[in-house]
Order: C-alpha cells, then sequence, then structure tokens
C-alpha cells in the first residue's frame, strides 16, 4: 500500500457486506449494486491495502487473516465517519458546559438530572466540578465553570431559584443522647453555608455543642452520622433508610432556609438557548 493511497468508504461498505454474507450475489443485493460492482469493489480494495482479504473458490468465500483485520478497520472507519457526519449536521447544539454541581446534590438528585440533560443535549460534553457552594461560586466568579447549581441562603439574591427548603436536623437514628449534654455535631470543616447554618442555630437558642466529627467530604459526613457520631443539618434530600430526620421530641431548633439555584456567567452561555438550564428544574 503506497504512502498516498486511502481507503475509499464505498469499497468498506462493500466489503463489509461481503464479510457478512460471506457471498457475492448477497451482497450485492444487501448494497443495492450488481454482483460485478461488488467483485471490482473488492478488486479495489485488495490493490488499494496491497493484500489478499477473501479466498474465492467456485463454491464458497472466506476471509483470509489479513481480511480478518480488516473487517475491523472497516467498521471502525464508517463508525469514525458517521459519528463525524452527524456531529456536524446542521441544527445540533455543539458545545462544552463546564458545571458545578454542590456536593449534596450529586450524592442525591443528580443521576436523574443528568439523564435528562443528556436527552436534551446529547452532543453537549460536560466537565463536571463537584464542591461546596463557596468554592462553586469563586470558581464562577473566576471564570473557571460556566454554569453553578448550588445552595445559597434567604436573601441572596444572586441566581435563578429552584426550590426552597428548610434545612433539616438528619442523624443515623439513635437520638436518645440528644437530650443529654452538648449536641455532637458532623460538620463541614471549612466556612461552608450548611456548618455555619448549624452551628448559628445551636448558639442563637444557647444549646450546647460540640464539633463530633469533621471533613470537606460529604460522603465522609454521611458515613459519620450512619456510624452514630452525631446529627448535621443537611439538605433533605439526603433522606435515605439510614439518613432519617431527628425528631422534634430531640429538642433541636430550626434551621436556616436555603434556596437551591443556578448561577450562570452570561458571557459563556450567550450561543447556548434561552431554555438551557430548564433541565435542572423538579418538573
Amino acid at each position: 500500500m503506497s504512502d498516498n493511497q486511502e481507503l475509499d468508504i464505498i469499497l468498506l461498505r462493500s466489503f463489509l457486506a461481503v464479510s457478512e454474507t460471506l457471498h457475492f450475489t448477497s451482497a450485492a443485493q444487501m448494497r443495492g449494486v450488481t454482483q460485478s460492482t461488488i467483485s471490482q469493489h473488492i478488486n479495489r480494495l485488495e490493490q488499494a491495502v496491497g493484500a489478499s482479504l477473501l479466498h474465492r473458490t467456485t463454491k464458497q468465500v472466506e476471509l483470509t487473516p489479513q481480511g480478518m483485520q480488516m473487517v475491523s478497520f472497516a467498521q471502525n472507519i464508517i463508525h469514525a465517519q458517521e459519528m463525524a457526519m452527524d456531529y456536524f449536521r446542521s441544527g445540533t447544539l455543539r458545545a462544552e458546559l463546564r458545571l458545578g454541581i454542590a456536593e449534596d446534590m450529586v450524592v442525591s438528585r443528580f443521576p436523574e438530572m443528568l439523564k435528562r440533560f443528556r436527552r436534551l443535549y446529547p452532543h453537549v460534553e460536560v466537565r463536571l466540578t463537584v464542591g461546596l457552594s463557596r468554592e462553586l461560586y469563586n470558581l464562577l466568579d473566576a471564570g473557571a465553570l460556566d454554569l453553578i447549581c448550588t445552595k445559597r441562603k434567604e436573601g441572596d439574591e444572586r441566581g435563578i431559584p429552584l426550590w426552597r427548603e428548610r434545612l433539616q436536623w438528619l442523624g443515623g437514628g439513635n437520638f436518645d443522647t440528644l437530650a443529654e449534654g452538648a449536641v455532637p455535631l458532623v460538620l463541614f470543616s471549612g466556612n461552608s453555608i450548611t456548618r455555619v447554618a448549624a452551628i448559628t442555630a445551636m448558639n442563637k437558642v444557647g444549646r450546647a455543642w460540640r464539633a463530633s466529627f469533621m471533613s470537606s467530604n460529604l460522603g465522609a459526613l454521611v458515613a459519620a452520622v450512619r456510624s452514630g457520631y452525631g446529627v448535621f443539618a443537611q439538605s433533605g434530600l439526603l433522606v435515605s433508610q439510614e439518613i432519617v430526620p431527628v425528631p422534634a421530641s430531640a429538642g433541636l431548633p430550626p434551621c436556616l432556609m436555603l434556596i437551591l439555584s443556578w448561577l450562570a456567567r452570561r458571557s459563556s452561555l450567550k450561543a447556548l438557548p434561552a431554555t438551557w438550564p430548564t433541565w435542572l428544574s423538579r418538573t
């Protein structure tokens, strides 16, 4: 095969038809051409690659070792061409979305949201960042993210609200000790919204508390609560068989009302339709 020789897609399609049927007449019918045309295509392909791809007798057709390898090459080449044509088809939305999601969304609703997004925008590439709300705001302001879906406090006007909910006290199910002594709190390390909300709620009513477990990772906090380290103030999205609301009888103070909202950088998303973020809604 010479260096400037190219493989014709038409020849490859005819070759695959023969490889599937092992019969020139059937391959011709599959391709909608004459048997002689199929024979010409195979001859031209063999000349192009400089190898015999088929072993032909009067009774049967068999793939040579080189032909078996060519089947894989041909399939990959044709698949790549089809992907390219589909990608550049007119009217198809193509973009890259640098998305930031609050960690509690990832462990609860995100799979459902991502499935819907994939269905609405199949050609948009997603670059996901998971983090605390404050971190996501900073990354958005720095231009490192295009869109964030995260929590904000009541009165914070940034972004478009999706829904409102009050943080809930959640625990692993053993609440008998909460009425005695300092309440063991499982907290994010750093200055997260939920950490500040939990501590503020306790201090506001003068309730004693202690930090029983701290981590920057929500998964670690969930594991700590499940293991009995204490309770935390989080979204009701985290409620499960093992993480349940603390009963009112425990006497814990009400927590902060939070708003889940999305916020986008207009400069990054101006080429996208106005309905872009509707996939984040609950409905």
